[in-house]
């Protein structure tokens, strides 16, 4: 810690291991914390572009108190090591010329005195920006989060009435779409009111197909509880007619021509009787529309083909019945013995019918394709047959 250090070298670049030592002292004295310390060699260092313009406000009476201060001030937790790197620095300091040496003493003295780390926390490159840790946001509540806790606390209240509106229950999206449920809502908004659709007994509705829907409200004040009661039923009702009235004429332009008894005047018995000539027709009818147009499979690589071991043709691979038998070795002429085995062949060639009664090894078969499935040679294949030998 006592060597000394040029005015003209940077005091970071100079002599890394230096200047490690001395962030080392440093932090061991707790003159500056530990999180301020990474940022003391860009603070410190004068071969970067981009410095602290710190140096600028200060004057030379200034430094001249800097150093005074740092060679008085005697704290009881400085080693002796960094004491003696401080004094060797402030004698070496003579001018603001000095970035390097004027940067640390400046450091060093606003931290002993007020424990300011501002030189510390400025970025080197674009100083305007400071170095401060992410302060998390307040998580906000999601909107279908805030209606989950409105619906707890206003069906714990007791202006909460039951209601129940004439109206299919698969039709609440409809009757929420409604402008006649919006005026509703429009009109007895500064009262608070506030509509709950029950959803297990509209489910149980729905199964029994009722044409009820049970609806729970909200009022501050219960008096005008029957203007909206009787207004929401009215718009039940006009919703309710409205469908009723347009699937009454989906099912009348949907009825089939043959429906009527015109059609079976021969002999024409009970309503049974036309309705199963009505299932008659139709099935007739949709025998002529559907086809039944399958593609053909595709034939199987095998079919066609033999086996490479016992000549066999191909039936199907899934076959086990069939056992390969055969000779894996070749006849040999003049004598017609088998190479396998030594046994005599009857004939010249061998076949399918030789191999199973004569053969003398079993094993799986080893299909061939057929010669149509097989890949043909390309154009620039050259064979014996192009050579005069």
């Amino acid at each position: 810690m006592s060597a000394k250090i040029t005015p003209t070298q940077c005091m970071y670049h100079g002599n890394r291991v230096q200047f490690a030592v001395l962030t080392k002292e440093l932090r061991k004295n707790r003159v500056i914390p530990k999180q301020y310390l990474t940022r003391l060699a860009s603070a410190v260092c004068s071969c970067r572009r981009h410095k602290t313009s710190s140096l600028h406000r200060m004057t030379e009476e200034d430094l001249l108190h800097v150093t005074k201060h740092l060679e008085e001030v005697e704290l009881p937790k400085m080693t002796p090591n960094l004491r003696s790197y401080l004094h060797n620095v402030i004698e070496q300091t003579f001018s603001l010329e000095q970035y390097c040496e004027t940067k640390l003493l400046y450091i060093v003295y606003r931290a002993l005195m007020d424990s300011s780390y501002d030189e510390l926390t400025y970025n080197a490159i674009n100083r305007n920006k400071v170095f401060k840790p992410e302060e998390k946001k307040p998580e906000r509540m999601t909107k279908k989060q805030f209606d989950c806790m409105k619906n707890r606390k206003l069906k714990k209240d007791s202006n909460l009435t039951r209601l129940v509106l004439p109206m299919f229950a698969r039709n609440i999206k409809k009757f929420k779409e409604s402008p006649g449920y919006k005026q509703v809502r429009d009109d007895f908004a500064p009262d608070g009111l506030f509509v709950f659709f029950c959803d297990d007994e509209n489910s149980n509705f729905i199964v029994s197909n009722q044409k009820q829907t049970a609806v729970k409200v909200y009022l501050r004040d219960n008096k005008n509880f029957p203007v909206v009661k009787a207004k929401m039923i009215e718009v039940a009702n006009e919703l309710q007619e409205s469908e009723d009235l347009r699937h009454r004429s989906y099912k009348r332009h949907a009825r089939p021509k043959y429906w009527s008894t015109d059609d079976f005047e021969d002999d024409v018995g009970t309503i049974t009787d036309v309705a199963l000539k009505v299932k008659e027709s139709s099935k007739a009818e949709f025998k002529k529309k559907r086809t039944n147009k399958k593609k053909p499979k595709k034939a199987s690589v095998l079919s066609g083909g033999h086996c490479l071991q016992c000549l066999a043709p191909f039936v199907d691979i899934h076959a086990t019945d069939r056992v390969c038998r055969h000779h894996p070795g070749f006849i040999v002429h003049p004598e017609l013995v088998w190479s396998c085995c030594d046994a005599k062949s009857e004939e010249s060639s061998a076949d399918n019918m030789m191999h199973q009664r004569t053969g003398c090894r079993t094993s799986q078969h080893n299909w061939r394709p057929c010669k149509k499935h097989q890949s043909k040679p390309g154009k620039n294949l050259v064979y014996e047959s192009d050579f005069n030998i």
